[in-house]
């Protein structure tokens, strides 16, 4: 259950913050001289450039190349089923920008227990209703127009004279000689980017490239359904604004999910083989979940997406006569070591059979710490005869997990620490939720545009995962593949 080494995750993540050269357009075939020629500058640049598909349906040829907005295909052939596909000139798709989202009326008043009472940050500009981080450049440069009273004739207020800007951070202050006083309430029209991901599928019906549109949102967009008749060959991340495609952010699909560690299942069951018996004859289970945010539920965008709803809801379905009874003891911006103290009170004293327990920001605890404060945990569950989850979080932003770049947040040692905790006890299983963001780079997807606030929270994909990895470790693979 040894976690391998992935050298190419800061590669990606690095990279999908530089922007790459913009090519013309591709339309001419190979030459058939059978005299080589020489490769110009611009040929060996797009060469380097050129995004391979890995897709098992791919059977040859099918690079991808960007132009401005466009994806330049073939060309290759690609199997479907038992026929080979020739795509004999290259295709192109169109890919257009997420757009903006435009807010009118929004009531704004001069007092905000966060900021001083002369600054209000717009309510778009917050990567979510209940998350106080602000998406810094997602309000568009010069669409802000504060009024007096709300629509669109009323009055308004002069920039410089009333008010200055702040648009990195949203943010509306009052300029002290000017109209505009502490505790006035304003009505702001203004605009948003949008963020959007996209998939570059094939239609096996009409033999040709289709771009299945997601749904777009401020941060951390959703991958859209694909129908299960198209063939999804790489997802496209539109980003803020509408300039040119970073190479990065087109990326390809080669599988659409890991093949579970057959090692780390067959441990899982045994370890929670009573807990099992339990649910399969319909005896109560309670399950505490111990963590931070994500367990709390933060940034789903809605109570039902939250990972412990998805669980509850996927458990029961396998197990029909499950009685489950659900503590969700989240609490944001927490790490065991702060929850430590009061373990006894506020976990054990609920007599749960599980506890599982997800801290994302202890990955910036020294090992030593984590060593202490885990076996602390487990001994306290042995004691009280509760079997624990250990779930290995997400990998989050390098500054959440104290970490120089991405391959450092892969090095931190708060997942090998549970991994060894995992083995040496019978009592403890684990949910391999890093792992599966790791995988993340194979299914068209990374880690960082999940995340509705930029660092840790993740979206309703996210949620998703830490719901799969947990629900991993009750039922088998097929019986998975049976609720499918």
């Amino acid at each position: 259950m040894k976690i391998a080494p992935v050298a190419t995750l800061s590669i990606l993540l690095s990279l999908a913050a530089s922007t790459s050269p913009v090519f013309a357009d591709i339309t001419e075939q190979k030459s058939e001289s059978t005299v080589a020629q020489p490769k110009t500058t611009d040929d060996q640049q797009n060469e380097q450039n050129d995004i391979t598909l890995t897709n098992p349906a791919v059977k040859s040829g099918l690079k991808m190349r960007i132009t401005e907005r466009k994806i330049v295909i073939g060309p290759g052939q690609i199997q479907v089923g038992g026929k080979t596909v020739n795509i004999p000139d290259p295709v192109k798709v169109s890919v257009p920008p997420a757009g903006a989202l435009s807010v009118n009326d929004e009531m704004a008043r001069f007092i905000d227990a966060s900021k001083p009472v002369d600054t209000v940050i717009l309510q778009k500009a917050r990567a979510a209703a209940n998350d106080f981080a602000i998406l810094r450049g997602v309000v568009v440069v010069d669409s802000i127009k504060v009024k007096s009273a709300p629509g669109a004739d009323a009055p308004t207020f002069s920039k410089v004279k009333d008010y200055t800007l702040d648009y990195k951070f949203g943010a509306i202050r009052i300029t002290p000689l000017g109209n505009l006083k502490p505790g006035d309430r304003v009505f702001v029209d203004y605009q948003c980017w949008r963020r959007r991901i996209d998939t570059i599928a094939f239609d096996p019906q009409t033999e040709q490239f289709v771009l299945v549109q997601g749904v777009p949102a401020r941060s951390a967009p959703e991958p859209p359904d694909v129908s299960l008749d198209l063939i999804p060959l790489a997802n496209v991340y539109s980003d803020w604004g509408d300039g040119p495609l970073p190479r990065t952010d087109v990326m390809p699909i080669c599988e659409l999910a890991p093949t579970p560690d057959p090692k780390l299942v067959d441990h899982n069951r045994r370890a929670l083989a009573p807990i099992i018996k339990k649910l399969e004859d319909g005896d109560p289970v309670h399950i505490a979940f111990w963590g931070d945010g994500v367990t709390q539920g933060f940034d789903a965008r809605s109570k039902e997406c939250a990972f412990i709803s998805i669980f509850s809801k996927q458990v029961r379905a396998a197990f029909p006569k499950a009685k489950m009874i659900i503590s969700n003891l989240g609490i944001s911006n927490s790490t065991s070591a702060t929850r430590l103290p009061s373990m006894t009170i506020e976990l054990f004293a609920l007599k749960p059979d599980v506890v599982v327990a997800e801290f994302v920001d202890d990955f910036g605890l020294p090992s030593h710490v984590l060593q202490k404060d885990y076996e602390a945990l487990l001994e306290e569950a042995k004691k009280a005869g509760a079997r624990v989850i250990l779930c290995a979080p997400h990998c989050p932003s390098p500054r959440v997990a104290r970490a120089k770049d991405w391959d450092a947040v892969v090095d931190r040692p708060f997942v090998p620490v549970l991994h060894e905790l995992t083995d040496k006890n019978d009592y403890v299983a684990l949910a391999d939720v890093f792992s599966r963001f790791l995988h993340l780079t194979k299914e068209g997807l990374r880690p960082d545009v999940l995340f509705i606030d930029g660092n840790d929270r993740p979206n309703n994909k996210g949620h998703a995962i830490y719901a799969e990895e947990l629900v991993r470790c009750f039922v088998t693979p097929s019986q998975i593949a049976s609720q499918k």
